[in-house]
């Protein structure tokens, strides 16, 4: 394997451990009861309070909210904060051409901000890892400074208070509080530091805004800390509110690489280019990020499609969460589209190099719909290390 590919599968998967690391270290300290705080909490007051010592390890508060399943904990090895937007094309002119007169057109490319994806972490045992989000969530889809008030800030993503939760820890047979509002009472466990110090160094300045009211890595009192509502706590419970869901946009992806066998970079870009499905203008945009090239393509329709040196391919899209129909028009939409984006480079590979390559998903927005996108199973690849090989083995099984 390339080792460029294999650091940032270590890296992807060291992320996702650190929320398995939430649910087994987070649940198993059962003896440890402090006191039941009567008041309720507003969110974005818990990790405020826990640092001024208000609140400690182990009491137990009460929080109202939306608890959901899903997250922006995640960022796939393809993201890049800033993509092409879909190309149109304008009437710029006329032209007479052996007599006959023709448009002029020109295609025009805006640039947008890409919104961090959402996240569904796989269970662990017994336990699923929710998050709760204050009682006026309504969406994982949030404003874009225009730079207006301060042009360094054109482009960045306005993460309102209300986007920033906190992780819950719940029993399997709690999973019907999923995605509903909820009143709970909840125990503070803290994470021991040592089993986070890989979470520390990756996190950059949007997941930290994301995160904030949960991890903090330059704190040494309290870095990272979850609430746990789990039955086997005498203490904790969680209970319904009777209020209408909302009905969130949110950021989808799906993740793929290429099994390149020993193909050069310059050839493996060209027959990339050449295979998106849905492809607007030939002309690349090539965005280096930490000095690795990626590519945000200009297409014609709503999914945005980057590539990754050496050869990662994401694909993004904004669905509608809860509202069925839409959701599953657009997953079929993402699955045709993966479905001819793999066809389009085993046809284009044959014709550049003689031989096809194959794609292979590796990461994906919820793992339980993994096999509707592949019926092969995601992240069929062999880190050669036992460590990494039992987290890949955790995030595949379909608990």
């Amino acid at each position: 394997m390339n080792m460029l590919l294999f650091s940032q599968f270590k890296d992807a998967l060291s992320i996702l451990n650190a929320y398995k690391t939430i649910m087994e270290f987070g649940s198993s300290f059962k003896r440890i009861t402090g006191i039941l705080k009567n008041k309720f909490y507003d969110i974005n007051e818990v990790y405020i309070e826990i640092c001024r010592g208000n609140i400690k390890f182990g009491d137990v508060i009460r929080c109202t909210g939306f608890l959901s399943k899903y997250s922006q904990t995640f960022k796939p090895i393809s993201y890049i904060p800033t993509v092409t937007g879909s190309g149109v094309e304008k009437l710029i002119g006329l032209t007479k051409i052996n007599g006959f007169i023709q448009q002029k057109m020109q295609l025009e490319v805006t640039m947008k901000s890409l919104q961090i994806p959402v996240k569904i972490i796989p269970p662990f045992e017994n336990k699923r890892l929710c998050f709760l989000y204050r009682d006026d969530f309504n969406s994982f889809v949030y404003p874009i400074n225009d730079g207006s008030s301060d042009v360094s800030l054109k482009g960045k993503i306005m993460i309102p208070e209300s986007g920033k939760p906190i992780p819950v820890i719940i029993d399997k047979n709690q999973t019907h509080f999923m995605d509903k509002y909820v009143n709970i009472n909840a125990k503070i466990d803290l994470i021991p530091i040592e089993h986070i110090e890989y979470f520390k160094t990756m996190y950059d300045n949007i997941m930290l805004e994301h995160n904030n009211n949960f991890f903090n890595p330059l704190s040494e009192k309290c870095p990272l800390y979850c609430l746990n509502v789990m039955t086997e706590n005498t203490d904790t419970k969680i209970e319904l509110v009777n209020k209408q869901i909302p009905d969130p946009e949110a950021q989808i992806f799906i993740e793929l690489h290429i099994d390149n066998d020993g193909v050069d970079q310059k050839k493996m870009n060209s027959i990339i280019n050449k295979s998106i499905p849905d492809l607007a203008s030939d002309k690349i945009y090539v965005i280096k990020n930490q000095n690795i090239e990626a590519t945000p393509y200009i297409t014609k329709g709503d999914i945005t499609v980057i590539y990754k040196e050496p050869n990662i391919i994401g694909l993004y899209t904004i669905i509608k969460l809860f509202d069925d129909k839409i959701y599953a028009e657009k997953i079929d939409e993402l699955h045709q589209y993966v479905i001819k984006l793999s066809r389009n480079i085993q046809s284009e590979s044959m014709n550049q190099i003689g031989k096809q390559l194959h794609t292979k998903t590796d990461f994906i927005f919820d793992p339980s719909k993994a096999d509707f996108f592949d019926s092969r199973g995601i992240l069929r690849i062999d880190l050669a290390d036992k460590m990494y090989n039992d987290i890949i083995k955790w995030y595949k099984n379909k608990q």
